[in-house]
């Protein structure tokens, strides 16, 4: 299984079901909208494997750019070493890099 997300302008990041409901639990525990966290959660509970930011309002949209950017540096915090935790880094960079300023 996999999981993708859509910007609002069209390009998408897909990755491994693993890493995708990393980045949306990941993201749920960090916006402070509680209608966004609570959407974001039941992706990951009920396994949607899909995230597209064109569909939601432009504050939300914001809000997880904000969130998006700041994955990368928290992933190198909290994910555990492992053989491969240096490429899940990197697809969550490869994420981040779509909401580039």
């Amino acid at each position: 299984m996999a999981g993708i997300v859509f910007t609002a302008d069209g390009r998408d990041w897909a990755n491994s079901s693993g890493v995708f409901y990393w980045v949306i639990d990941a993201l749920a525990d960090r916006v402070q909208d509680a209608g966004l966290a609570g959407r974001l959660r039941e992706i990951s509970e009920y396994n949607l494997g899909s995230l597209n930011l064109g569909q939601l309002p432009v504050a939300e949209q914001a809000e997880l750019v904000t969130a998006i950017r700041t994955l990368p540096d928290h992933a190198r915090r909290d994910l555990p070493e492992s053989s491969g935790r240096d490429a899940v880094i990197a697809q969550i960079a490869d994420l981040a890099a779509l909401f580039a300023p």
